[in-house]
């Protein structure tokens, strides 16, 4: 009896996972896998980082050729970066054929999933510390396309949420950002390296949140 009680909320919880999983569409599933890939490979990366990866280091440190504070070579966590960095252009190139595909058109149309997958491919590419500027420049263009994304999804919702929810996403969306940017771009010493991290990971939870169902 038992067995078969088990058996059946097994299969009950794989139905209602099914149930789910088909709600979702395609679009959650390919920033589902970016946000895994990235969860795991810097994860990874910081714990091989030859000394301590501290809290007020970039992300990019990881990547280096050497390590930041001393010196010592880095090539373990830059290979895992690099090879979670071309996962997730390899993801958003998926993603690009998909929206071409089904001829998807407008401001979430081909052009910024394409844009983002070279800004992936450029920084998986690029150590920090030998090609900084290039390593910069496609940091930012995959961050700039996620916000584009996730902030025109948030524009898409307005009609079908309350306007306690929609501004409330809005806020959690943009203050991180604006904050990180404006503290990168004034060059506010390490400000910009702590406001960083909390900045992509709800950048990235929003664009999951917000991705349209099927």
């Amino acid at each position: 009896m038992v067995s078969r009680r088990r058996s059946a909320e097994w299969i009950s919880f794989m139905v209602n996972i099914n149930l789910i999983c088909r709600k979702k569409s395609k679009e959650f599933f390919f920033f589902l896998g970016i946000i895994t890939i990235n969860a795991i490979s810097i994860a990874l990366a910081v714990h091989f980082y030859p000394e301590k990866f501290k809290l007020d280091y970039p992300l990019s440190y990881a990547s280096m050729t050497q390590s930041f504070a001393l010196g010592l070579p880095n090539r373990r966590s830059e290979i895992i970066y690099a090879v979670g960095m071309f996962l997730s252009g390899l993801i958003m190139a998926g993603f690009t054929i998909y929206r071409t595909k089904n001829n998807e058109s407008g401001l979430n149309g081909v052009l910024l999933p394409a844009v983002c997958a070279f800004g992936f491919f450029v920084a998986a590419f690029s150590p920090n510390d030998i090609k900084h500027t290039t390593h910069v420049l496609g940091s930012a263009l995959f961050v700039a396309t996620f916000w584009i994304m996730a902030t025109s999804y948030l524009f898409s919702l307005r009609k079908s949420w309350p306007n306690w929810k929609y501004w409330m996403l809005q806020a959690i969306l943009q203050i991180p950002i604006f904050a990180y940017a404006i503290a990168y771009f004034l060059d506010l010493g390490l400000v910009p390296n702590y406001l960083q991290k909390p900045a992509f990971l709800v950048l990235l939870l929003v664009l999951l949140y917000c991705a349209p169902d099927e």
